[in-house]
This record gives C-alpha cells, structure tokens and sequence, in this order.
C-alpha cells in the first residue's frame, strides 16, 4: 500500500480509557463522514475489546456488527469510500483503579514562593 497521509483518530470512553488509532489513508478521503465514523468505531472496539496486537484486532469480530471482522470492516469502508486506507497502529491505556495507600500533602506554599523567600 502507498503511503498517504497519517490519520490519527482519539476516543475515550468515560474518562478511564483512552485510544488512539493511526490509519493510513488519502488526505481528503480522511475528511469523510463517513471514513470519520469508521474510525470512531474502530477506536471504540479498541476501548471495549483490548486487544493484544494489530493482527489480533483485525482478526476480532466488531463489536458493533458481530458478523464481520474489523478487518472486513476496514475493507468494506474503502470499497464505500472508493479508497484503500489501512489501520497502521493503535495504542490503548486505561486509568489505574487502584487507589494509592497514602496520598501525598499537597504543597502549603507554592514552590516560586518558596525560592524567593530563601533568598534573602
């Protein structure tokens, strides 16, 4: 595949997982509705099913339309969309759910403060 233009794609699912997605493809056919929707749903299956590679998230079934793969998804896209494009990569990360044993005291004065009144 040419190489077109990066696209990259964010989503967040309430505030505790976050997705990025990189897709391949033509500068204005990333301007698409209906490629921009694509891309939200993949980010969002990203976020729900967290998978391990690349070639495993291709290989799963949409979360959204269980009778096709992400892969078929992305295929089917571009025939829409009269374009190839491509998922490059992807990266998820979730918020911490473990709360720390013991929360630091904030600071009682701020740290500029601090140094100016050490220079006398």
């Amino acid at each position: 595949m040419t190489h077109y233009n990066r696209h990259i794609t964010s989503y967040v699912h309430n505030g505790r997982i976050g997705v990025l997605v990189e897709f391949d493809i033509p500068e204005l056919a990333a301007r698409d509705d209906a490629f921009l929707a694509v891309a939200h749903g993949v980010a969002m299956h990203i976020a729900a099913s967290d998978p391990a590679s690349l070639d495993a998230l291709l290989d799963e079934r949409y979360v959204v339309d269980p009778d096709i793969t992400v892969a078929e998804l992305i295929h089917e896209s571009g025939i829409l969309l009269q374009t190839s494009f491509a998922l490059t990569r992807f990266v998820r990360w979730a918020a911490e759910s473990d709360k720390p044993a013991e929360l630091p005291d904030p600071p009682r004065t701020p740290a500029v403060i601090q140094a100016a009144a050490n220079w006398d």
